[in-house]
């Protein structure tokens, strides 16, 4: 179709700015995307842009006026040097509330949707344009607006993590406003919370979990657990997981997110510390798979059989790791802690991790890639192809390095299925970290990519370190730097088992 013909710039501004010619690519231009820059679009009007404080495109010429000398004049009355007033920028009471909310419903919509939307393989329901923050509870446009800002401060932060000379006053006053509606969103949670009538609505819950996957992706505290358990609690007063999928389909996708997470946590936590009530579960975890498979959840396109397989592993690490066995490998009934721990006893350990490698190896990446739309076959077979390669690793990382009495596992086989997998998984993560769009979904292939890197020689563990850092930039989250803080602090170490490189609790993937 002519674009021309509907009177919608072929050019987007940016490049109209810059004076070069344009590849009108939509929604996003190539040219800008290569060069760093958030494409500003095509309309007809052209889009408002942040400006630091005291800071104009144009301003009226003043008459000169002569200079005073004296240091009395020069400092002026409120003693102030005038260093310092430039850095002030204007007083926060200037500036109201609603501001904040209008420039981050006009920054999510203009620059991170079309973003993130156009580097989805499928349509997703966690990736929609918002139709207005004012309408949101206030706890989630808070939040919301936490987020816009935390992403526009890593806009206006160059590759070496140092803001732009440029940009050093602006970004003071937008981290206070970040705070400060970070704080808001807090104090109306708690609010909430206390309130019994309030506790376990709908809004609460979707506040909550808005609120901590901002703690997750601003990197706040490493003491993420408490949002988890709260969230967990909730689920916990309205019945369950299962009945408020039920009751409440608003909340699925809150539901699904706070699961898939959990499951993730799960495989960067120790063995005998995980988030079990909802990853154990039989009912509990057939019904969040069918709402993985139905919803498609955006940064973690691994298959439904593979994700299962990871839940799996986790259980029988958990297992593995708290249920002492008797000599003849059965549990005592009368113990209550080996009671607990029952429902995953029904086959022993040793077998079921045969059964785990056997279908991790039988998954056929070109079938399933044959299922999804032929338009992007090749982008989902590569899905495939690295998902498989990085659970098959994760199962030989974390499983055989046990004190389980019984697990022996021919040492020959297992060395031979490692190498051919890391081998397989480290291509994948080469290939799909010059891609714009499969670097979105590498970051628990790269996790157990850096695990197993302990025993691979530098140049590996560079291009890991490196890859870390391209993902931070392109996610706008300090979370990928914590992922590798924590791989590099192992790597030092000496060590080499799963559970060593994650002696606590992260969870590295929202």
């Amino acid at each position: 179709m002519d674009v021309s013909a509907k009177g919608v710039n072929t050019q987007c501004w940016e490049c109209r700015r810059r004076r070069i010619v344009c590849d009108s690519t939509q929604p996003i231009c190539t040219k800008c995307r290569s060069a760093g820059i958030v494409c500003p679009g095509y309309q007809d009007k052209k889009p408002l842009t942040w400006l630091a404080p005291n800071k104009v495109l144009s301003r009226p010429r003043k008459r000169k006026v002569p200079k005073v000398c004296g240091p009395e004049r020069a400092a002026g009355s409120s003693g102030r040097t005038p260093s310092t007033s430039q850095e002030m920028g204007p007083a926060r009471g200037l500036r109201s509330e609603v501001c904040d909310v209008v420039e981050a419903w006009m920054y999510y919509n203009t620059c991170i949707y079309p973003d993130y939307s156009s580097h989805q393989l499928a349509p997703t329901p966690f990736c929609i344009k918002l139709p207005s923050l004012q309408l949101a509870p206030d706890a989630v446009r808070h939040t919301l607006v936490s987020l816009a800002i935390n992403h526009y401060l890593f806009q206006t932060t160059d590759d070496a993590g140092v803001a732009q000379s440029s940009m050093v006053v602006m970004s003071r006053d937008t981290s206070s406003r970040l705070y400060h509606h970070r704080h808001q969103a807090i104090q109306t949670l708690r609010t909430l919370l206390a309130n019994e009538e309030t506790r376990t609505a709908d809004q609460t819950i979707g506040g909550v979990y808005t609120f901590q996957y901002a703690v997750l992706q601003q990197s706040i505290s490493p003491y993420w657990r408490p949002h988890f358990e709260i969230f967990q609690n909730l689920i916990n007063l309205r019945g369950g997981f299962v009945q408020l999928v039920r009751s409440s389909p608003v909340l699925c996708l809150p539901l699904l997110g706070y699961w898939v997470v959990s499951v993730l946590a799960n495989t960067t936590s120790p063995s005998h510390d995980q988030m079990q009530s909802l990853c154990s579960q039989p009912e509990i975890v057939a019904k969040a798979l069918q709402l993985y498979e139905a919803l498609n959840y955006p940064s973690l396109p691994c298959p439904t059989v593979l994700f299962a397989h990871i839940v799996k592993i986790n259980n029988l690490r958990y297992q593995i790791a708290c249920t002492p066995a008797t000599n003849d490998g059965i549990m005592d009934d009368d113990d209550p802690e080996q009671t607990k721990l029952s429902f995953l006893m029904t086959v022993p350990p040793q077998q079921q991790i045969s059964s785990l490698h056997d279908q991790i190896e039988s998954f056929d990446a070109e079938e399933w890639a044959a299922t999804k739309d032929p338009s992007h076959y090749s982008e989902w077979l590569f899905v495939a192809r690295m998902f498989r390669s990085a659970v098959a690793v994760y199962c030989l990382l974390s499983l055989p390095h046990t004190s389980y009495p019984g697990i022996e596992r021919e040492a020959d086989y297992a060395t031979a299925a490692r190498e051919k997998h890391s081998a397989d998984l480290l291509e994948c993560l080469k290939e799909g970290l010059a891609s714009p769009m499969m670097k979105r979904f590498m970051v628990w292939p790269l996790i157990v990519a850096g695990v197993d890197a302990v025993r691979r020689g530098g140049e590996v563990r560079s291009f890991i370190g490196r890859a870390w850092r391209t993902l931070a930039m392109d996610q706008r989250s300090s979370l990928p730097l914590v992922a590798r803080e924590a791989l590099e602090k192992f790597w030092a170490s000496g060590k080499n088992g799963w559970d060593e490189c994650f002696d606590v609790p992260y969870a590295l993937v929202f």
